[in-house]
């Protein structure tokens, strides 16, 4: 407990935690800690923030409801475990895992001027916001050790992933959904706004994910490389083969990022909507399809 309680601190001394201004705004935090080791800690870290709260565990989809009907402020899902955070808005919508690390970063780029990093998966949000605040936004291979790579190269101010985990150098080079937390409250006590408003108040994109099983016996490199040679004499894409395969447009992109451990590959979409970012995936899929017919399944999940 007391390393718990250090902890804290350590994150409420922060230069751009607000926890006077948490504190009077008294936000009613509905929470669900997919890990219970984490009620512990969100416990006390609510209790140190004047933060009312009620603990739900593993009822992901129960917890909307709850965030909507019992008038909470949020609903959070937590899983420091996984450094997963999914943030709830009052009227029960799903504020978006990559823009945790988006609306974050917005607030951060408000104070402290710098660059940003997120793995070649995340929203192009993040971008825009970073270019908004006169900053440069750098891609790396998904991973945690990719993207901590990338910020120390380049001296960025904060990066991560599309799970909702924050890297926020000032507090550690590990990613942590706590700092996001509490980043995220100061941002809204600033503020003095609702989620679902703070939410509005961030570019809106739509990504769609797939999921294609393939036959162990399929030549995954040799897949996306006919993929992007399909691109390559296209003037308005930028490819990129740093890990798996990225193409983007200066309106959408798709990328296609290759299991480590299976002959599967995870492919992304996003764009400015749903049918569009949805279309180019499937665009996607069934030029894969027709390439390699024994693939064994497509899952399609949108998120």
């Amino acid at each position: 407990m007391a390393l718990i309680k250090q902890d804290i601190e350590t994150l409420l001394n922060l230069k751009l935690v607000e926890a006077d201004a948490i504190r009077e705004r008294k936000f009613h935090v509905c929470v669900d800690a997919v890990n219970s080791d984490d009620c512990i800690v969100l416990a006390e870290l609510f209790r140190a923030l004047n933060v009312d709260f009620l603990m739900l565990q593993n009822d992901k989809y129960g917890i909307l409801n709850r965030t909507r009907k019992d008038g909470f402020d949020l609903g959070l899902v937590v899983d420091t475990q996984t450094c997963s955070l999914s943030i709830i808005c009052e009227d029960g919508t799903m504020f978006g895992q990559d823009y945790t690390l988006v609306a974050v970063a917005d607030y951060v780029l408000g104070r402290t001027p710098g660059h940003t990093v997120s793995s070649l998966n995340c929203t192009r949000a993040l971008h825009d916001i970073t270019l908004k605040h006169g900053g440069i936004h750098y891609t790396s291979a998904v991973g945690q050790t990719s993207v901590v790579e990338k910020i120390k190269e380049v001296g960025a101010v904060i990066g991560g992933e599309d799970n909702g985990g924050i890297i926020y150098p000032e507090y550690s080079y590990e990613s942590s959904v706590l700092v996001g937390i509490v980043l995220f409250l100061s941002s809204l006590a600033q503020k003095q706004c609702t989620v679902s408003q703070l939410r509005s108040t961030l570019p809106n994109y739509h990504i769609v994910k797939n999921h294609i099983d393939l036959a162990p016996s399929i030549d995954v490199e040799s897949v996306l490389k006919r993929v992007e040679n399909r691109f390559v004499h296209d003037d308005s894409a930028q490819i990129s083969d740093v890990d798996g395969l990225k193409i983007d447009f200066p309106d959408r992109w798709v990328y296609l990022h290759k299991s480590a451990a299976t002959p599967a590959i995870s492919v992304y979409s996003e764009a400015k909507s749903f049918e569009n970012a949805d279309n180019l995936a499937n665009q996607l899929l069934l030029f894969i399809y027709n390439l390699q017919k024994d693939i064994l399944l497509i899952r399609k999940i949108h998120i």
